[in-house]
């Protein structure tokens, strides 16, 4: 299944985001939340074996 799909996020958003736009933070709360990780995840650029 898409991402848009299991987060309720438009496929528009997602791009943004992927390519470093501002989404709310709603937005990434649902794409985080899709993943089966916290917001804050997201916004690590570290590994997560790193964390």
């Amino acid at each position: 299944m898409e991402l848009a799909a299991l987060s309720g996020v438009d496929r528009g958003n997602i791009s943004r985001a992927e390519h470093g736009g501002n989404i709310s933070v709603l937005t990434l709360w649902h794409l985080a939340s899709a993943l089966g990780l916290r917001a804050a995840d997201l916004l690590d650029d570290r590994p997560l074996g790193d964390r």
